[in-house]
């Protein structure tokens, strides 16, 4: 990845196209259980519509279980390249030891996208599901570039499981609260401030003259 970073500075390989494909197939998995429960919720006013154990009603309910995995899988954001600031997902610590211990399978990107169009299939046949079809086939060209491009999913933090992450509670430098005032307004400056709260000095000796010296 380090080659690939320094060969290659087109924009095409410095963009971070693994975190576009994220925030796409998170809300692909948001789309597909809103589309199967309606089509699910569909289906039940409708009792006739379909038979039982027709392929698009399996569909749905495939559909939404099918939301949950992804969802589940995308929550946690990856680490960022270097220099970049991470901003993770409130909770995901918890969830990305579980994604980090199916090493490559949750790692390797291209396996996403073998996931994803797989996942693509009964989102066709329920026709509430479609738009999250869509939004999934972006993500998975997204995380295609992203594999051709070297990156990978990598854990910003763990809070439990093999590599956990030791956080550092300790107040760092520079985010320590200022000291409150001890003078009421108007303050002067500080310059000022140090002078008054000094102790007045005394004159300076004058010096003393010898009288043997003196011009007659």
């Amino acid at each position: 990845m380090a080659e690939r970073e320094g060969c290659c500075k087109t924009p095409f390989f410095t963009i971070e196209w693994a975190m576009w494909a994220n925030v796409n197939a998170l809300y692909s998995a948001v789309f597909m259980f809103i589309g199967g429960v309606v089509a699910a919720t569909m289906e039940t006013i409708n009792e006739n519509s379909l038979p039982v154990h027709s392929f698009g009603v399996v569909a749905r309910w495939i559909v939404i279980g099918l939301s949950l995995i992804i969802f589940f899988i995308e929550y946690p954001r990856g680490k960022r390249r270097k220099n970049k600031k991470n901003v993770e997902r409130p909770g995901q610590s918890y969830i990305a030891p579980v994604i980090n211990l199916t090493f490559f399978v949750g790692k390797i990107y291209i396996f996403r996208v073998i996931f994803y169009i797989l996942a693509i299939i009964p989102c066709i046949f329920v026709l509430p599901a479609i738009l999250s079809a869509i939004t999934l086939f972006i993500s998975c060209v997204c995380y295609f570039i992203a594999a051709i491009n070297g990156e990978e999913w990598e854990a910003p933090s763990l809070a439990w499981g093999p590599g956990a992450t030791q956080r550092d509670d300790t107040p760092k430098v520079g985010h320590t609260l200022p000291e409150a005032p001890s003078h009421p307004p108007p303050r002067p400056p500080p310059q000022a401030r140090q002078g008054l709260s000094a102790p007045p000095s005394a004159p300076p000796p004058r010096p003393k003259t010898n009288l043997s010296d003196a011009p007659e």
